[in-house]
Parts: C-alpha cells; structure tokens; sequence
C-alpha cells in the first residue's frame, strides 16, 4: 500500500468537489480507497481541509468519546467522520469493540500498556516516573500503573 500524501489527498477532495467526476472515479485516479475517500468527502464537508492538516489527537478521552457515541448512535462511519471528523475505520471498529468488552477503562489501557512499558525500565529515576505517571489522565489510572512508583 502505497502512502499518499495529505496535499494529494485534498486535491483529490477539490477535484472531486468541482463536479467533473465522481468519487469512485477520483479515487480511482489517485489511488484511494474507494471507502476512505467516501469518508473523507466526508469529513471535508463538516470540517474543512483541518480533518487531514490537523487531525484530533488521539487521546483515551477521544476512543472513549467516538466509541460511545458510535455504539449508543448506532453509526456509521460516515456518522463518525461527520461529527468527530475521523476516518480511521479500522480503529474506530477495535475502539468500538474494546468498549464493548472491556467498556471504558479497556480504552485507557491503551495508553496505560504504553506507560507501563516505559515505567517498567529501571534506569528512569522516581522522579520521571512520577512525570511519566501523570501524563495518565485520572479518569484512567489504574492500580496496575502505580506500582512503579513504589
């Protein structure tokens, strides 16, 4: 899978908005999946050319936002992209089913696993870990996380 870059994707976005060709077509032309550049013609008419120039941030806050809304709303993606102006299909698919499963906590193990690999490493002293530690936003500390700083 070739990468395609943000300035060739909104170019793709004008053109396709300009009327002379259709989606798939333009898709086809650029090489973009034909789903993803639905969702971004999406995404493009709610939020502009900031959904691909500035993207959210991912952060277990916005999993847990997208992926509640999502489940409670029943929606599409095209819902998603609408309102959160995201476009990542697979994520929000293992977003959605982590909250089922493991409801919001699951998400903010997400983080929680990337903190507690760099936590586990012995060379940081106390200090940084307690820096490392409260970059984990409360709503998702776990017992598991704290451990370290012992």
């Amino acid at each position: 899978m070739t990468k395609i870059s943000k300035q060739t994707k909104l170019k793709a976005i004008l053109e396709y908005h300009q009327g002379e060709f259709s989606k798939n077509q333009i898709s086809r032309k650029y090489g973009i999946n034909q789903t993803r550049f639905n969702l971004m013609c999406v995404a493009y008419e709610y939020f502009g050319p900031d959904f691909l120039l500035n993207p959210p941030k991912i952060t277990s806050t916005f999993r847990i936002k997208i992926a509640s809304w999502a489940i409670q709303n029943n929606a599409s993606y095209s819902a998603v992209a609408a309102k959160f102006g995201y476009i990542n299909v697979r994520q929000i698919q293992q977003w959605k089913e982590i909250y089922r499963t493991e409801g919001p906590n699951g998400l903010c193990l997400i983080q929680n696993r990337i903190m507690d690999n760099l936590l586990q490493y012995k060379t940081y002293s106390n200090e940084t870990r307690r820096h490392i530690a409260g970059k984990i936003p409360t709503t998702c500390r776990l017992e598991k996380t704290t451990k370290y700083l012992l």
